[in-house]
């Protein structure tokens, strides 16, 4: 069931990377959209949905978004210095963080690991395999001065994570409320987080409200439904870097769109993609899920 989340959520995120390339939105501008446009669509069923959470769900769901605002406003600086592919390549280090920090957070995982070592060791395989082939599945350098700057934000990505798993056990299985919560308060504290520091910036309350910005905005409704899917797939996995390491199939999706667009004539971003990277990422995610699967 988790990984049928997951699958959903890296087509999702494909065609909202997609659409925020070639919206050409301002960062900062649309961070903040990010944040009040998918708090303000929510905000009706919120209204008709009473919470019946305990207290450190609302905690850990304000965690959240303040760690996400940090996290971006962090990554973007990161884009300028050393270039979105050197960073993207560098993010999936995030995935082995969140597989062994879970281990320390919940000892009994490791316990059932512990009951079937080759199902362990094919789960340890396919994850490092998928983190491997996304870290070099385009000619990109290693950049060691790229991986210290990036190490406290893969510490962030893990926290993330591992929160999405851990904010459900104070929802009492409210799987549809709770989502929605969380997305909701994670939202608006991204959007005021955002616009305080598009003040700090200089930038006028006007440009959030030209035309050609918010006609530019409207794909920034996949990403709530990206986080919807996301908690689902977290919900039921076993681990919450299970979900983290199928989202990188994103990388597939966003291959074939390139290659549409191209048939179609449409300008598109080629950049060189080896190959073997691609086969080695689809076979080791399926790897993974028939591993996981079979319980």
């Amino acid at each position: 069931m988790w990984f049928i989340y997951a699958l959903a959520t890296s087509l999702c995120s494909a065609c909202y990377y997609m659409c925020n390339q070639n919206s050409k939105l301002n960062s900062h501008i649309f961070i903040t959209y990010r944040g009040f446009i998918p708090a303000f669509v929510i905000l009706p069923v919120v209204v008709f949905i009473p919470p019946a959470f305990m207290w450190p769900f609302f905690l850990i769901a304000v965690l959240q978004g303040l760690a996400v605002s940090y996290l971006d406003y962090n990554i973007y600086k990161l884009f300028q210095k050393y270039g979105a592919e050197a960073v993207s390549s560098i993010n999936p280090l995030s995935v082995l963080i969140t597989f062994v920090f879970w281990l320390v957070v919940r000892p009994t995982t490791l316990m059932s690991y512990m009951q079937n070592i080759s199902r362990f060791m094919l789960i340890v395989f396919s994850v490092c395999a998928i983190v491997y082939a996304v870290m070099k599945y385009r000619r990109q350098p290693f950049l060691v001065s790229c991986l210290h700057d990036m190490f406290p934000l893969l510490l962030i990505f893990s926290f993330i994570d591992i929160t999405n798993k851990l904010i459900m056990e104070y929802a009492d299985n409210h799987l549809i409320s709770a989502t929605i919560y969380r997305v909701f308060i994670v939202s608006i504290i991204i959007g005021i987080v955002n616009l305080m520091i598009c003040r700090q910036k200089g930038i006028p309350t006007s440009a959030f409200f030209k035309k050609e910005n918010l006609r530019a905005s409207w794909f920034i409704l996949l990403n709530p439904l990206s986080m919807i899917l996301v908690n689902f797939s977290m919900f039921y996995a076993e681990n919450p870097a299970y979900t983290s390491a199928v989202v990188y199939l994103s990388v597939v999706w966003i291959l074939l769109f390139n290659k549409i667009r191209q048939y179609a004539g449409l300008p598109t971003k080629n950049q060189p993609i080896v190959k073997k990277w691609i086969i080695l990422l689809l076979a080791a995610t399926i790897l993974l899920i028939i591993t996981t699967s079979n319980r």
